[in-house]
């Protein structure tokens, strides 16, 4: 079944919840999404894990450490990781309570079964 919709995707939603909290106690964002906080909060509220979002760079300061940790500029991707740390500023955001999410995603799911397959 090919559905180009992001409905189609939603259905999936618990599972892929499911999967990342036995990842992590968080969700991390960067990039320009991070900046968004209304999707941030709203992540955090409907996963239940804290978001930490940011930096909104961290494409090239991925680039840019890694060239410095294969050149040896950087001793360890630990030092990496604090190195980014303490250079650049992100935000937290912790789950809320408020929507029962899980009646929304019994009502994406009925919606997803309605739209057809291309």
């Amino acid at each position: 079944m090919s559905c180009p919709t992001l409905a189609c995707h939603l259905g999936q939603w618990p599972m892929m919840v499911s999967k990342l909290k036995k990842l992590s106690e968080r969700c991390h964002r960067v990039c320009d999404g991070s900046a968004n906080s209304l999707l941030n909060q709203l992540t955090a509220d409907a996963t239940g894990l804290e978001v930490v979002a940011g930096p909104v760079e961290a494409t090239v300061m991925g680039n840019l450490v890694m060239q410095a940790l294969l050149d040896g500029s950087i001793a360890s991707l630990d030092d990496v990781r604090d190195m980014i740390a303490l250079s650049f500023q992100t935000k937290r955001y912790t789950p809320t309570r408020g929507t029962d999410w899980d009646a929304l995603q019994c009502r994406i799911a009925h919606w997803s079964r309605l739209i057809p397959s291309t």
